[in-house]
């Protein structure tokens, strides 16, 4: 298979749906859906139980447990896409850790269980080495604002400080209808563009001396 061409910062949506599509194994679709769908951070992915996932109200709900504290203190909720519900409906996660859960000892890694190796063997194979868990966050993130959602809803979701997100991800926002509220007038008429000096109306002469 051809190598993609690298980005330095996301993944197309293209590109994403295809590494998706083409895994090999359920516990890398699940990563993936965390990362690409979520915006889960990696160690929140590993540590992830399957009370976090309320199937019913299309949410997932990133709380504290023994494993794991959140970033900033902050635990938050994140609405399940409709791609990552319905896979999720298809392949319950059951109650306790979703990844290996059997490996619930920590010892003096970092992580109680890390799937580095088999992840970064299928981006390899896919020609996509560029593609960590980060760069999986940072496209949901910004694909998001490329699409014109708001920056407040995006921190929420990623569970960072809107300054943070404002400063990575606003300049991807390609149009804004804020622009037209404010410079238009009541009503949706457009404004006339300034004269410009020695302008003249439309239908109208400038007299010359004789």
């Amino acid at each position: 298979m051809p190598k993609s061409a690298a980005r330095a910062d996301f993944c197309t949506p293209e590109l994403r749906d295809r590494l998706i599509e083409e895994c090999p194994r359920e516990d890398l679709r699940f990563i993936l859906y965390c990362g690409f769908h979520a915006g889960m951070r990696k160690k929140e992915i590993i540590e992830a139980v399957g009370e976090w996932f309320d199937l019913r109200a299309g949410l997932l709900h990133l709380r504290k447990h023994a494993g794991i504290g959140f970033k900033d203190g902050d635990e938050r909720t994140v609405p399940l896409t409709q791609e990552f519900l319905g896979w999720l409906k298809n392949t319950p996660p059951g109650r306790g850790y979703v990844l290996a859960p059997y490996k619930a000892e920590r010892g003096r890694s970092v992580y109680r269980y890390d799937f580095e190796r088999f992840y970064s063997d299928y981006m390899r194979a896919q020609g996509c080495e560029w593609v960590t868990p980060h760069i999986m966050r940072h496209t949901f993130a910004s694909l998001l604002a490329s699409a014109g959602v708001s920056i407040f809803k995006i921190a929420t979701w990623l569970g960072d400080e809107v300054r943070v997100v404002e400063r990575h991800y606003a300049k991807l926002m390609p149009k804004d209808s804020e622009i037209e509220r404010a410079f238009g007038l009541p009503g949706g008429a457009p404004r006339l563009p300034p004269r410009t000096r020695g302008a003249t109306r439309p239908g109208t002469h400038r007299s010359r001396k004789a």
